[in-house]
């Protein structure tokens, strides 16, 4: 190969890295905005005192008025996530 070239191949590397980090940093990031989001709707339903089956009654109201289709985690899922 030609200087020209391993100069070529060393630079994608090292951009091929980069971009390794920052995806990794991006899906931290992701993991930290869902986080504080979760946090910030528990204290919500605790500040008003909702339950989570009044929660969850809200939350499908909403879908079917909105026409959104609701998702709702498996009982399973729930207790995986404590």
């Amino acid at each position: 190969m030609t200087n020209k070239i391993q100069k070529y191949n060393a630079e994608r590397q090292k951009n091929s890295a980069k971009i390794s980090k920052l995806q990794s940093r991006n899906r931290e990031l992701d993991r930290l905005i869902t986080e504080a989001e979760n946090t910030e709707i528990v204290a919500l339903m605790r500040s008003e005192n909702i339950s989570l089956e009044d929660f969850a009654t809200i939350i499908k109201a909403f879908r079917d008025k909105s026409g959104a289709p609701l998702i709702m985690p498996t009982q399973e899922v729930l207790d995986n996530e404590e």
